[in-house]
């Protein structure tokens, strides 16, 4: 349970770096080695396997998801781009991940609107329908 705190924090650090002409390579690379960095910390007193169970994605616009690019096919980011993060590790096998989507916008204050912000939306209620079916007795197939 501690990892999910690590993973979390990552992804927010990761988020106050997402900025317009950020590389998504640099991004990827920088969220995988802050995680070293943090699950370092975590069981440190006890030889525990711990480490990257999912590797830092970040996906723009129509990519739907697992984008984590070699340098030399890395884009920058833009203004206005659709932006989903993923990460995952894990400590002694048990793993966790954590996902996030935002819009970039220089100005941190404007509201998303139009068919970026019915997308967000969408992904949402879909995910809070499926979270409705989870319970014992369904199968995997229920929920999706």
């Amino acid at each position: 349970m501690v990892h999910i705190f690590a993973i979390l924090d990552v992804l927010a650090k990761i988020i106050k770096k997402i900025s317009v002409g950020s590389k998504i390579f640099d991004l990827c690379l920088f969220g995988d080695s802050s995680l070293y960095e943090d699950l370092s910390k975590v069981f440190a007193k006890k030889q525990i396997f711990k480490g990257i169970a999912f590797p830092t994605c970040i996906s723009v616009n129509e990519v739907c998801g697992h984008n984590s690019p070699l340098e030399e096919d890395s884009i920058a980011i833009k203004e206005g781009d659709l932006v989903k993060i993923e990460l995952g590790a894990h400590v002694d096998g048990f793993a966790a991940f954590a996902a996030h989507t935002i819009v970039v916008q220089s100005d941190a204050k404007a509201v998303v609107t139009g068919p970026k912000a019915d997308v967000i939306l969408a992904a949402y209620k879909a995910v809070q329908a499926a979270l409705r079916v989870i319970k014992p007795g369904n199968f995997n197939n229920q929920v999706t």
